[in-house]
């Protein structure tokens, strides 16, 4: 096995030992499973084994790992939109966004933005998602480029902001390719355009997306879902993965502030009646 902190160690498991397979959302059942049902990539915890109690083996397979981030990071590129700023009415409180790559619409989107909505301007040069600053409405200018977090009010040309990013920052969805640790290179696919980008994190900024926890690093953000640090030995190829970060123009290389996924290691535990460890969320 490799632990949290990518070394790997031997394991001898008793001929005895329960084997479980545990499910990625709610609603689904724990079953019992084979030896020969474990694969290479699948993420395991041992417990037990102390005293008379007997050794017992959780996994999620790898599989459902990806099923489950694929469809948290579809509902995500569904709910943002990245895009050139065409026009402001600042007195109506609505912009309007021509979607830019890797959006396969070029259709133009009317932005609202109610007075709950956040407006957040990333700093020039920023290697951390806290270096950003407020702005206001008016200070937004036709021909730059805005990201925006919200949901889709009737057809597809409308939607309600509750964030708008400034400062050519974005969502980068993708499926993760390679993972340069010592370099804290991350090489991703990006969704819809099926290119290769080669982002350079912020050393710390690698998150999974969690229930509640105990640990005291724990993030929250305001939209309410909880994060939690993860190393870069944590992600796999194949893994999707969202990166708040920024790419020029036509450029396969980027800044990433921060990175997404939707699982973690064993390090952190979260509350468990059923005292049987877990770390995906149903969110």
């Amino acid at each position: 096995m490799k632990d949290a902190g990518g070394y790997l160690k031997s394991v001898k498991l008793p001929s005895d030992a329960t084997i479980s397979k545990l499910p990625v959302t709610s609603g689904d059942t724990i079953t019992a499973i084979r030896r020969t049902d474990l694969n290479t990539g699948d993420l395991a915890c041992i417990h037990g084994g102390e005293g008379k109690a007997p050794v017992q083996l959780s996994v999620v397979r790898r599989t459902d790992l990806h099923r489950a981030q694929a469809e948290f990071l579809v509902g995500w590129q569904r709910d943002s939109l990245y895009g050139v700023l065409s026009s402001i009415d600042v007195s109506g409180r609505a912009f309007v966004v021509k979607p830019l790559p890797p959006s396969t619409s070029d259709t133009p989107v009317r932005i609202a933005v109610p007075q709950s909505a956040r407006l957040k301007a990333a700093l020039p040069n920023a290697r951390s998602i806290q270096e950003s600053a407020a702005f206001r409405l008016e200070d937004l200018k036709p021909g730059e480029p805005v990201y925006v977090r919200g949901s889709h009010a009737g057809s597809g040309s409308e939607m309600n902001a509750s964030l708008v990013l400034r400062g050519g920052y974005r969502g980068i969805l993708g499926t993760l390719v390679e993972v340069e640790t010592l370099s804290s290179l991350i090489r991703i696919r990006e969704f819809g355009t099926d290119k290769t980008l080669a982002i350079k994190m912020t050393l710390g900024a690698v998150y999974r997306t969690t229930e509640n926890l105990t640990d005291p690093m724990r993030v929250e953000t305001a939209s309410g879902v909880v994060l939690a640090p993860v190393g870069l030995a944590d992600i796999q190829p194949g893994d999707a993965i969202l990166i708040i970060g920024k790419t020029a123009e036509g450029a396969l290389k980027g800044d990433g502030l921060a990175a997404v996924t939707k699982f973690g290691t064993f390090g952190v535990v979260p509350k468990d009646p059923q005292g049987r460890i877990s770390w995906l969320i149903a969110k």
